[in-house]
């Protein structure tokens, strides 16, 4: 009897804490794109390698698509669910990676907020210039 308290107790204690566990936690790469201090090309990497052999989200026009309609309708809620929050991680990723790439370093190193204003304020000050000489 008291065998079955135990396991009864683990069972209510355990099974809730598992399913907590498998929250949907954000994929390396958007964790990777968060921090300032990331790698640019380390980040794309990962992000490509977790897309080796997965389907990749479509634009909205692709998901009208027969292939699509039958891909999501294979998908139980859940899992569609996660796929609809990864697509717009997915995206989010994408054009983080369009923006950032014109400040990626060749050691992948992305110039800090104040150091793209510095460049964005140099360039002003000489596009300034190059105006008043030719003024003159």
């Amino acid at each position: 009897m008291n065998y079955r308290i135990i396991l009864s107790l683990i069972l209510l204690f355990t099974v809730p804490v598992a399913v907590l566990g498998q929250s949907n936690a954000d994929p390396e790469w958007y964790t990777m794109m968060k921090d300032p201090k990331v790698n640019y090309y380390k980040a794309v990497e990962v992000y490509e390698k977790y897309w080796e052999g997965k389907k990749m989200p479509p634009n909205k026009d692709a998901r009208q698509t027969e292939e699509y309609k039958t891909f999501f309708a294979a998908m139980t809620p859940k899992e569609r669910e996660e796929y609809e929050r990864i697509f717009l991680l997915n995206k989010e990723f994408k054009h983080w990676r369009r923006t950032e790439e014109q400040w990626v370093q060749p050691d992948g190193h992305i110039l800090s907020l104040e150091e793209k204003q510095r460049i964005i304020d140099e360039q002003q000050r000489n596009l300034e210039d190059l105006e008043q000489k030719n003024k003159k």
